[in-house]
This record gives structure tokens, C-alpha cells and sequence, in this order.
């Protein structure tokens, strides 16, 4: 999964440091931009599909970390795959 600096910044994050990007397809936008994993960026930026699957967690201003843990552990206990 691949994440570019605009969509990151937009969601409120910033680079943890030291980052490896390259050109690819960001798997938030679509576009084909200069982009690093998600992990590389404090908070980490949820995916769209994970705060559509947690819209309490999402409406409830909580910072994305925790909408990533929920959906993490939401995803353990059902066993479900999320594609995106």
C-alpha cells in the first residue's frame, strides 16, 4: 500500500524522518505521484476504505493511530480481508 505526501499532509500527518519514495499509484487518491508506505508518516494515515468501515471511530475526532488500531482489531476478530 502506497500513500503520496499530499494526501498524507492532508490527513493531518508528517514524516516520521527518513522515508523511501518512489513513483507509483497512491492507493488514496488514484494518481500516479511520488509516494512511501503509510507507516513513514506520524500519525499514520487511515485508508478511506478503513474509516468508512469505523464511521463512529471516524466521526468521533479521534486521531487516525487509533481508527488504524480499531480497524486492525476489528479485522482479527472477523477474520476479514479488506482489499483496496
Amino acid at each position: 500500500m502506497w500513500i503520496c505526501h499530499d494526501c498524507a499532509t492532508a490527513r493531518g500527518s508528517r514524516l516520521r524522518g527518513v522515508a523511501t519514495f518512489h513513483e507509483d499509484i497512491c492507493d488514496w487518491c488514484g494518481s500516479v505521484a511520488i509516494v512511501t508506505e503509510p507507516r513513514d508518516y506520524t500519525p499514520r494515515p487511515a485508508h478511506p476504505e478503513q474509516v468508512q468501515a469505523m464511521p463512529a471511530l471516524a466521526d468521533s475526532g479521534q486521531d487516525l493511530d487509533a481508527i488504524g488500531r480499531a480497524w486492525a482489531a476489528e479485522r482479527r476478530r472477523t477474520g476479514r480481508k479488506w482489499s483496496v
